[in-house]
């Protein structure tokens, strides 16, 4: 009996872990956003006057790995240009920012497909289209 609890709880672990390396691999390459509503002003789509595109470089997730990305905001001419990480977690319903400077961001990934990725976050929203 043990042995089958065993052999049930590891393969619990391999699907959920399958389902995380799955969003991260459907994440790899750019994406750009095509709605951004900041919770503070819900009226105000920021994609429409901001280019703001992530690139996602697919890696193997072990445990508590994140994986690298750059994310570029464009507006009004200037371009920034930042590294960070990320992970997914939660079966891929859970996605982690990890800045430079250590802070953590937590998302709720809402929608991920080949083509389009949308989470949100302390009421925030972000859509992505894959290009």
């Amino acid at each position: 009996m043990k042995k089958i609890l065993m052999i049930a709880l590891i393969a619990i672990a391999a699907i959920s872990c399958n389902k995380d390396q799955k969003a991260v691999k459907k994440l790899d390459g750019e994406w750009k956003a095509t709605k951004f509503i900041d919770a503070d002003e819900p009226a105000v789509n920021y994609a429409a006057v901001i280019d703001i595109r992530v690139i996602f470089t697919e890696c193997e997730l072990k445990d508590d790995d994140y994986c690298t990305m750059t994310t570029k905001v464009t507006f009004d001419g200037d371009t920034q240009t930042e590294t960070g990480l990320f992970k997914v977690s939660g079966d891929g319903t859970t996605m982690e920012f990890k800045g430079s400077d250590g802070t953590i961001e937590t998302f709720e990934i809402t929608e991920l497909s080949k083509d389009e990725f949308k989470m949100s976050g302390d009421g925030d929203i972000y859509e992505f289209e894959k290009i």
